[in-house]
């Protein structure tokens, strides 16, 4: 039989195997006391994420569209560690009326947000409009996002600090490779009503999440928050394998070390 892989014991021996749970276990100090906010948070990579962070310190926020989902992720982690500080509040990323709502609602709860993961998303689904008009893949992917965040800086800005900036974690994809238009962001077709393909539009909407989070690193590094785009690997149980087959699980590995890593260096863009 051959010998079981090591249990890393620094971020520099994470693999391509590593848990969740072994990040969580190497950064255990870098969870405690830390608000985090995680979009779709209630099934897939997001869920995952969310009981790590969870069972080991943090105060997590899972925001999604569906009461009976959220509140279930919420005992799910609750079930494993009684103490957790996990709570649930309704988010629907198709209409910007409830992102206002839930921006505002969280923004009375909770006075600090160390760490915001916008990792809720549709994949590759049939042509649909927001309840806004927009084409459903660029509305929720990338503009709910784009106005969440933007909703929550203020927060964000006063949580970060020189020595512990606040973070903005885009789930993004290989999608933006695979499949986005060769023009980049389609200005003249933004709904596709011209054309549409759903694994075009996807790519479209995780290229806008990338540039997105780069602009959103260029322009707030200076007031300590920081933004970085990941993809994230996949996961079966993920409501975006409704329009696919199977997918391999890689974890939640990424958006945690991209979370709770202390030394996180982000080269600064220039204009």
């Amino acid at each position: 039989m051959g010998s079981q892989p090591s249990v890393p014991a620094t971020p520099q021996e994470f693999g391509p195997k590593t848990t969740g749970a072994q990040v969580a276990d190497v950064l255990v100090t870098e969870c405690a006391n830390k608000t985090v906010l995680i979009t779709g948070a209630n099934t897939g990579l997001g869920l995952e994420t969310a009981r790590v962070l969870a069972t080991n310190g943090a105060t997590v926020v899972i925001a999604c569209r569906t009461p009976s989902k959220g509140n279930a992720a919420v005992a799910t982690i609750l079930a494993e560690c009684p103490s957790a500080s996990v709570s649930f509040l309704p988010l629907d990323l198709a209409s910007l009326a409830s992102i206002r709502s839930f921006a505002a609602d969280f923004s009375t709860k909770f006075n600090q947000l160390h760490i915001l993961i916008n990792n809720a998303g549709v994949m590759a689904c049939p042509k649909t409009p927001t309840a806004d008009g927009l084409e459903t893949q660029f509305g929720v992917n990338h503009v709910g996002h784009f106005y969440l965040t933007k909703l929550l800086l203020p927060t964000l800005t006063k949580t970060g600090t020189a020595a512990t900036p606040a973070r903005v974690i885009n789930l993004a994809s290989l999608a933006q490779y695979l499949f986005a238009p060769e023009e980049g962001i389609l200005f003249g077709d933004i709904n596709g009503d011209k054309s549409y393909s759903p694994w075009t539009r996807y790519g479209h909407a995780k290229l806008a999440n990338v540039l997105f989070s780069n602009e959103l690193n260029r322009r707030y590094q200076d007031q300590h928050v920081i933004s970085v785009s990941l993809h994230p690997g996949s996961i079966p149980s993920s409501e975006l394998s409704r329009y696919m087959g199977p997918i391999n699980a890689l974890g939640a590995i990424t958006a945690l070390r991209w979370g709770m890593t202390r030394r996180l260096v982000c080269e600064k863009m220039k204009s």
